[in-house]
This record gives C-alpha cells, sequence and structure tokens, in this order.
C-alpha cells in the first residue's frame, strides 16, 4: 500500500477518535491522540514540532519531495486540530498559539505545492485567518 494512502487512512481513523474524545471530553486523550499521530505522520510530536519553528521545518524536511510536503500539511490539520481542543478546553491562548503555527506551516505548503495538489489549502488557511482576526 502506499504510504501516502496509509498517512491519510491513519488521519482519518485518528481523527474520529478525537472527536470522539472531544465529545465526551476527554481531551487528555484527544491530545494524546493528536499527539501520537503527528509522531507517526513526522516523527514529532506536537509540542516539538512547535520547538522546531517555521523555519526548522524547512532546514528538517525536503521542501522538494511531495511526500515531505504532505507530511507537513497532515500536521498542520493536526495541529488545528488541538487548536480546537485547546479552546473546547478553555485554553484560549494555546488554541490560538496552535492555530497560527497551523497557518504558517499551511502557508509553507502553499508555498512549495508547486503543482497545486493538495485540494482546500486555501480553504483551511483562509478558515484560520478568520478566526484568527
Amino acid at each position: 500500500m502506499d504510504s501516502s494512502i496509509r498517512m491519510v487512512e491513519d488521519f482519518v481513523r485518528v481523527i474520529a477518535r478525537v472527536l470522539f474524545f472531544r465529545e465526551m471530553k476527554q481531551f487528555v486523550n484527544a491530545m494524546s491522540e493528536l499527539d501520537n499521530l503527528n509522531k507517526s505522520i513526522t516523527g514529532f510530536n506536537l509540542s516539538q514540532i512547535k520547538a522546531l519553528g517555521i523555519d526548522g521545518l524547512t532546514n528538517y524536511f525536503d521542501m522538494n519531495n511531495y511526500s515531505d510536503i504532505e507530511k507537513i500539511y497532515y500536521s498542520a490539520k493536526t495541529m488545528k486540530e488541538e487548536a480546537i481542543v485547546n479552546f473546547e478546553r478553555g485554553k484560549s491562548d494555546d488554541g490560538f498559539q496552535s492555530l497560527a503555527f497551523a497557518l504558517g506551516m499551511f502557508e509553507l505548503v502553499k508555498k512549495h505545492d508547486s503543482k497545486k495538489e493538495i485540494a482546500g489549502l486555501d480553504e483551511e488557511i483562509n478558515i484560520i485567518r478568520s478566526r484568527i482576526n
């Protein structure tokens, strides 16, 4: 099976669990799922990705390799989900921090997605920008 397809399947499966945990107000479990998901996608948990920063992403990942760009994209989606969990548990500052980082990641992907293969990227960017402003 193509690794890209497996990554998408894993992402969808974990996000379904995260939605369940959010609905049950089990935020610690939701955050743990997101951390593990991001680690399986990128090799880093969410706090490590934040510590790496946007510039660090460009140094660590090959921005000419579509597979690496896709990893950043799904990591950004994971970061966006982390923001939602933070908002739901009343941690707005953490939520905005995660949203801002997700926005930076989405913009990085857009900059390097020369073939415009990632559908919905502009919509992700616009949603976050409207939430931040």
